[in-house]
């Protein structure tokens, strides 16, 4: 590694590096291009937008190897057509259910683990070549809507505050409304007749106590059966992914042969070691350990010496 060129005020900067390179570049969450290359289902970004996998590309150039491409720490949240970024959901009572494209439920929304809900919607159908799950439906009524905001976590680069009783959102149209489920249900394209079945026995489970479909425990469940009726439309989205170039234990980027690139090293997000699941808090530790160990490395280099 020499260096690094950047651009300031429209110039190109040459960075000449005197003795290594550590790359912290974050993810390539907010490039579609490469969600749609690696991802295993549509995504729309939870994160900033700057996040746009340059570090990759750099790497890539340099002869690293690739690893934890399909590494996701994700949600189901809300896009709105006006904000580059999705909204964190959370709902703020037990009458609530989600629904497939087809108007069905298809999983126990209580338990859906936070930084893996994503994974319950990706589901593929190759016979109706589609996913039948993408976008899926929060469906809840009146009385949820009055409880509290639909959306009221960190929101990284929407300069936006929802409404306290989701009334807002109802007007710019992102939360359709229907004075019955079966009009609810032509809002957003699915049949009448199988979201009131849905509805309905969802209700005879919150009287009897026991959710035969799905197992949702009798305390979280809560008929919706206080019109009018709500639906927001909900996608898988991406808190942050791990995917990236390969590094040891030293930070040291590799190449495919397991070998380290000479005075290249890589840190945080970009080439992260979460594989699989991710556990809450692991990316802010794994930023601050390993931004210690590539910093350390880099600064212990003897200097280039010039030919």
């Amino acid at each position: 590694m020499v260096g690094v060129v950047a651009e300031r005020q429209g110039q190109e900067v040459f960075v000449k590096a005197k003795k290594a390179v550590v790359l912290t570049t974050g993810g390539f969450g907010a490039n579609e291009a490469m969600r749609r290359a690696h991802l295993p289902c549509p995504f729309h970004y939870l994160g900033l937008s700057y996040a746009t996998g340059d570090g990759l590309v750099m790497a890539q150039k340099a002869g690293a190897a690739m690893w934890h491409m399909l590494g996701i720490v994700g949600q189901l949240g809300f896009k709105a057509p006006e904000f580059e970024a999705a909204f964190q959901t959370r709902i703020p009572s037990e009458r609530f259910v989600f629904v497939d494209r087809d108007g069905k439920r298809f999983t126990n929304e209580t338990e859906m683990k936070l930084h893996n809900m994503w994974r319950v919607a990706s589901l593929y159908d190759p016979e109706r070549l589609t996913y039948p799950r993408i976008p899926c439906y929060l469906i809840f009524d009146e009385v949820t809507r009055k409880k509290a905001p639909i959306s009221r976590d960190w929101r990284p680069t929407n300069d936006y505050e929802w409404s306290l009783d989701n009334s807002v959102e109802i007007e710019k149209g992102w939360i359709k409304k229907g004075n019955t489920l079966a009009e609810l249900a032509r809002q957003i394209a699915v049949d009448e007749s199988v979201l009131e079945y849905t509805i309905k026995t969802f209700n005879e489970s919150c009287r009897s106590g026991v959710d035969p479909e799905f197992g949702r425990d009798r305390e979280m469940m809560g008929p919706i059966d206080t019109p009018p009726y709500y639906a927001l439309e909900h996608w898988p989205v991406i808190v942050s992914v791990s995917g990236g170039p390969r590094h040891d234990k030293e930070s040291r980027v590799l190449d495919p042969s397991g070998k380290p690139i000479p005075r290249l090293y890589a840190a945080g997000e970009l080439g992260s070691l979460f594989a699989w699941l991710y556990e809450a808090g692991g990316g802010l530790a794994e930023c601050i350990v390993f931004g210690k160990i590539a910093g350390r490395n880099a600064a212990a280099e003897k200097p280039i010496t010039s030919s």
